[in-house]
């Protein structure tokens, strides 16, 4: 069965996630603070060059299991998944910069089900290279926001660029 699913960041990691998601049958929104490359990515502009991206993009727009938007409540508001591919760029003493990551949960905060065409429990992916302790900070960070969920942290020294934490509930 095909998801709905939402990704949030279309830099390298997301948007060629979200092509790729789309491509296996699930119905991809990527979304992205700058309405520019929106416009320019529903349009079929590919801004970066991976092998076949650019054709798995313009054939999953045609056929209507792609697409883009700036509009990051309506994104998220019509997922069952939503996969946060933002930047967590180094800060100095090996630490990182999560301020992204907290400003997509702070933004984006589910509306109840009865405004929602979608599950209220949403699944949450982190695709990110995070310290492993900073995917249980974010679900704290979203409890602070009064938003229930749980956190599973995934590591495997096989895969250090795989998905890193899931949060439900969000």
């Amino acid at each position: 069965m095909a998801e709905k699913v939402a990704v949030v960041g279309t830099g390298y990691v997301g948007l060629v996630t979200g092509a790729c998601l789309a491509e296996i049958g699930n119905r991809v929104v990527c979304i992205d603070n700058d309405a520019d490359k929106m416009a320019k990515l529903q349009r079929g502009d590919v801004p970066i060059y991976e092998p076949g991206l650019t054709d798995m993009v313009l054939s999953n727009l045609a056929n209507g299991r792609l697409s883009f938007t700036s509009d990051l409540h309506a994104g998220v508001r019509s997922s069952d998944i939503v996969l946060i591919a933002v930047g967590t760029p180094p800060l100095e003493g090996g630490d990182v910069d999560m301020s992204q990551v907290r400003a997509v949960f702070a933004q984006s905060r589910r509306p109840s089900a009865t405004t929602s065409s979608s599950s209220s429990r949403a699944r949450c992916l982190s695709a990110h290279t995070l310290p492993l302790p900073n995917g249980c900070r974010s679900a704290a960070f979203l409890r602070r926001l009064s938003i229930s969920c749980q956190c599973r942290n995934f590591c495997g020294k096989a895969r250090p660029l795989a998905i890193r934490s899931i949060w439900t509930g969000w």
